[in-house]
């Protein structure tokens, strides 16, 4: 389970993008089949799903807001000042 899957597209996600890196390549090496899970609500699920290279078509699930028993509202406030 990657918590914080968001993260890889910051500044501070190479520790979390080496993590997912090495259980990839130990997939591919062993033939061991792995599960990632990685829960989010802020990024397109598309651009997630690219990096730990699952198959869109029978890997990756997408729930929309119907699911969500609240809706969500995003605010963006901008500070000009340091």
């Amino acid at each position: 389970l990657i918590d914080e899957i968001h993260l890889l597209h910051d500044e501070r996600g190479s520790v979390l993008e080496t993590k997912v890196a090495r259980t990839i390549r130990r997939m591919e090496r062993t033939s061991e089949d792995v599960r990632l899970v990685g829960p989010f609500g802020i990024l397109q699920h598309q651009d997630v799903a690219t990096f730990p290279r699952v198959d869109e078509s029978k890997g990756l699930l997408y729930f929309d807001a119907t699911y969500r028993p609240c809706g969500v509202q995003q605010q963006f406030v901008g500070i000009t000042e340091k």
